[in-house]
């Protein structure tokens, strides 16, 4: 009985190990810890000009399309701060921090880096439908509110 009980423990123990290590199955996109540290680092320096905190900003992430990471700050968001069109899709946001793009070290605000050609329209297409599936994103009713980006 001890050694039944040794074996069903023993077993009960690795199933918790292997399935706490396992992604999310919801099919959208997570990032390593070591990524999320990079990128919210990278961000406060863009940002605010100074390296601090990475615990101090709350970034979504959304994947990477055309070798850059997609994330976004969602802080505190409410009413619609601002929607534009990019591509044929609207982005409506809960606050002025739209969606940019990581690579080598630098950001890009999404729709530049979608005008100048760094990311195409399917991976746009892609993007979108990740943003629009997020849960933690805050975004919020659009209606009928959408405004062009330049």
């Amino acid at each position: 009985m001890k050694r039944f009980l040794l074996i069903f423990f023993s077993l009960l123990v690795c199933f918790l190990i292997l399935t706490a290590c396992a992604e999310p199955s919801d099919g959208l996109p997570y990032w390593s810890e070591a990524k999320e540290y990079e990128l919210k680092r990278a961000y406060n320096a863009y940002q605010y000009g100074v390296e601090f905190d990475p615990d101090s900003v709350l970034l979504t992430y959304f994947g990477t399309y055309g070798g850059y990471e997609a994330v976004r700050d969602v802080g505190l968001g409410g009413a619609i701060a601002w929607a534009p069109e990019i591509g044929g899709h609207v982005f409506a946001y809960g606050n002025s921090n739209g969606i940019l793009l990581y690579k080598d070290g630098e950001f890009i605000e999404l729709h530049i880096a979608f005008r100048e050609g760094k990311i195409t329209q399917a991976e746009l297409d892609s993007l979108y439908e990740v943003y629009s599936t997020r849960t933690d994103t805050y975004n919020v009713s659009l209606g009928n509110t959408a405004v062009s980006a330049g």
